[in-house]
């Protein structure tokens, strides 16, 4: 009877120790630099460095962590419960679960997904200087689409989709987006100068203005300024 008790606690012993063990081990896993890989909400997946976005998080061995996010640094403590790692700032408490290396903290319909892997924000390549008219010939497809300073990827922004064709200084866009329907897939002859491309069209009160420049790496940048709103649409030339 003695033995068999004996063994019990032993046992009993043994999962304690595992416990506090994978306690430790996921504690140890969660220490170190975080940086935010992705924004998901629903269906759709934007990877942060395509929203020019650097967020990252340092979680220290002394329980305490900082968030910069953008530039904006917040500081607080934190506690990890099982897979759970709950961060306290300023009297406000927010949860990010940790599992397959990564932490992953919703905010209402958004999920924000944190890897050890460090991200860069999107930069594009700067303008082409007096770029030949001949270059912006061809068919191109929408692959970024930029807006307030925000690049983001085309995909992820469905009303941005869209395909361009420029034939004989000719511009036509195509696709179910804002972009298409503003031409209505009309030909617009574009007038060259200093390098670049320009159209510009009234409806009603309404004047719209296109400008193409090519940028050094072979992409294509239509913008289209509509009075105090101006979009950015990068493409890329589709191989014949």
């Amino acid at each position: 009877m003695m033995k068999k008790l004996l063994s019990v606690v032993l046992a009993l012993c043994m999962v304690c120790l595992m416990g506090a063990a994978l306690a430790e081990n996921a504690a140890a896993g969660v220490v170190g630099m975080w940086y935010l890989k992705s924004v998901q909400n629903g269906t759709m997946n934007v990877e942060a460095s395509t929203l020019g976005m650097v967020i990252t998080l340092e979680v220290r061995e002394d329980a305490s962590f900082t968030m910069d996010a953008m530039g904006t640094k917040t500081t607080g403590t934190w506690v990890l419960n099982g897979n759970t790692l709950a961060l306290t700032a300023e009297g406000a408490t927010i949860e990010a679960v940790y599992a397959d290396e990564t932490l992953t903290m919703a905010q209402e319909e958004n999920q924000m997904i944190f890897t050890k892997e460090e991200q860069k924000a999107l930069t594009l390549a700067p303008v082409k200087a007096n770029a030949a008219a001949e270059e912006f010939e061809g068919n191109w497809t929408s692959t970024y689409a930029g807006v307030g300073g925000m690049v983001v990827n085309a995909d992820a922004s469905p009303e941005t989709m869209a395909t361009l064709k420029i034939e004989k200084g000719q511009m036509s866009i195509a696709g179910d987006g804002s972009l298409g329907k503003l031409t209505g897939g009309l030909a617009l002859p574009m007038s060259y100068e200093n390098g670049q491309l320009t159209y510009a069209m009234s409806a009603g009160s309404m004047t719209i203005t296109y400008t193409a420049v090519m940028l050094e790496d072979g992409m294509l940048g239509l913008t289209a300024d509509i009075g105090s709103t101006a979009i950015t649409i990068y493409f890329t030339k589709i191989a014949e």
